[in-house]
């Protein structure tokens, strides 16, 4: 009597083997890649019952004078670090647009506008520096 392959795992071949091991693998990845929003879920209802029912109910009189003083710390400190930027840069002019010209481009990088725009138009460049950093060679392709 022939019986099926599922029965007798001896008779399959090598390729069906391994094609039944990668199914089953795949098989339990998405189980728990699936369940992991329904673990997430159950979790944080869990973490929300502890909240619930230990944070909420107890003598806060203790705890709420400790975090009290700790946030009117934190308060004051940032409001006086508020003022001490506030006089330190309230003359200084910090909206300056600067102009992006090919002139000024080039000039930064130490280039001609010719060699600029050839740059501009490349696709692909490897630049070569120098020792301060400065562009020494460019090549194009």
């Amino acid at each position: 009597m022939n019986s099926i392959i599922i029965e007798t795992p001896n008779l399959q071949i090598l390729k069906q083997h391994y094609q039944d091991s990668t199914l089953v693998l795949i098989g339990w990845i998405s189980w728990f890649y699936f369940w992991r929003p329904i673990l997430n879920l159950i979790l944080w209802g869990g973490m929300i019952w502890f909240v619930y029912n230990k944070v909420l109910f107890i003598n806060f009189t203790s705890i709420f004078n400790e975090y009290i003083v700790i946030i009117l710390i934190i308060g004051i400190l940032m409001a006086f670090w508020l003022l001490y930027t506030h006089f330190k840069y309230q003359y200084q002019n910090n909206q300056q647009t600067l102009t992006a010209n090919h002139q000024n481009i080039a000039n930064d990088f130490g280039v001609t506008i010719q060699t600029l725009g050839t740059l501009q138009m490349a696709q692909r460049m490897i630049i070569h520096l120098d020792d301060k950093g400065c562009i020494h060679q460019v090549d194009v392709s």
